[in-house]
């Protein structure tokens, strides 16, 4: 399934980052994937299903990152990354 997660930067500009997982991610995992691929400066403001429903607003993306699983799926997904750019020098 794919996923839409638009973000917008302190100047208003607005991004979007498409997310595809095999089958439904939990809402953890989704969220930590946003925020892994995140850049700098940026805000999330929604995520939208690729038919246009709407899944985690800003309040909700917050919440979920703070319980003990979004900070757990938050580390494996640092995790990944780290050895993908290890393996990749």
């Amino acid at each position: 399934m794919r996923y839409f997660a638009y973000l917008e930067d302190a100047q208003g500009i607005l991004r979007q980052a498409t997310i595809k997982f095999d089958g439904t991610p939990t809402p953890y995992l989704l969220c930590a994937r946003i925020r892994v691929l995140m850049p700098e400066g940026y805000f999330f403001l929604l995520v939208v299903t690729d038919r246009g429903t709407p899944v985690l607003g800003p309040r909700q993306f917050d919440k979920v990152l703070r319980t003990d699983e979004g900070i757990e799926a938050l580390a494996k997904e640092i995790e990944k990354r780290l050895v993908f750019r290890l393996n990749d020098d």
